[in-house]
């Protein structure tokens, strides 16, 4: 009898619930006073997000072999750092969003100190996540923190931010808009990759491999959301035409739509590339990176 052919966005969709099981749980208290708290962490955190992150570091962990249910508490630090990224992000100091997924904002729900200190606590709860996760040692986890904190600080998105503000109303040109976006959406991306290869206890090699895959499919990732801010529909559940509005320099600007499709096509050839250089079963990473360039949302 044939089985049913593989469906990346049924695969998706199960991950994603398996993440939002375990996201449910993190947060919770007796204390009533910061009964507020926790609702503004739920409110941006258990949203209808892609949960990308988390999936392609568990994707990374079964290519080779393994069984992802002890990997999703480890997993699912991954998307706290993203929430509190996108929380701060929305905030009138940086790009003043009003929406998020398709909600308002955080702070337009329940104010600026209050979006502040749920990203806060959202932040920290991700290395406690690691730190306590009972299914890896002691060297493994601090490996994993290390990978996420170099991901998202100074060296990664905390990084890109802060040249994404620099850069604002200015005409840069294309290698520092790359590097701009390297730092911001695609480390993050990359120490998803890492840290699943981390759990899978691989090799230096393995890991450099990964590391261009990590890297090629966060670019990819970020010249889509450009792509869409243009031409995307109301499921990508934020402003369009925002980059314009503020003056961002993006990849449809400087390359003009269609080369930037062009662009993703060539990151997505690149990410495959260092994907068959390593022995494992990559099928589904390579799925996750053509859903990245071919999505709607």
């Amino acid at each position: 009898m044939p089985t049913n052919p593989f469906s990346i966005t049924s695969y998706l969709a199960i991950k994603k619930e398996v993440i939002d099981i375990h996201l449910k749980k993190i947060f919770g208290t007796r204390i009533h006073d910061l009964q507020q708290l926790i609702e503004s962490i739920h409110y941006s955190l258990l949203a209808n997000g892609k949960r990308i992150r988390p999936i392609v570091c568990l994707a990374t962990y079964e290519a080779f072999g393994n069984n992802s249910t002890h990997a999703i508490q480890i997993a699912a630090s991954l998307e706290l750092i993203h929430c509190y990224s996108l929380m701060q992000d929305d905030l009138p100091c940086m790009d003043d969003d009003d929406l998020r997924r398709g909600n308002p904002t955080n702070h337009k729900q329940f104010g600026e100190a209050a979006a502040l200190l749920a990203s806060d606590a959202l932040q920290t709860e991700a290395f406690n996540q690691i730190a306590s996760c009972p299914y890896f040692d002691a060297e493994i986890k601090i490996e994993c923190i290390k990978l996420l904190s170099h991901g998202s600080g100074y060296h990664g998105m905390v990084g890109g931010q802060v040249l994404d503000l620099f850069y604002e109303a200015k005409d840069i040109p294309l290698d520092k808009l790359k590097t701009l976006h390297t730092l911001k959406t695609g480390k993050l991306i990359e120490a998803s990759v890492l840290i699943g290869a981390t759990l899978a206890g691989k090799d230096a090699k393995t890991k450099e491999h990964l590391a261009h895959f990590g890297q090629s499919i966060g670019l990819a990732f970020q010249i889509k959301d450009d792509v869409l801010d243009i031409e995307g529909s109301k499921k990508i559940g934020k402003d369009q035409k925002s980059d314009i509005a503020k003056e961002k320099t993006t990849f449809p600007k400087l390359l003009g739509l269609e080369a930037s499709k062009i662009e993703s096509k060539e990151c997505l050839r690149i990410a495959i590339d260092s994907l068959r250089k390593i022995d494992a079963d990559t099928t589904i990473l390579e799925k996750i990176a053509e859903f990245i360039i071919q999505r709607d949302y």
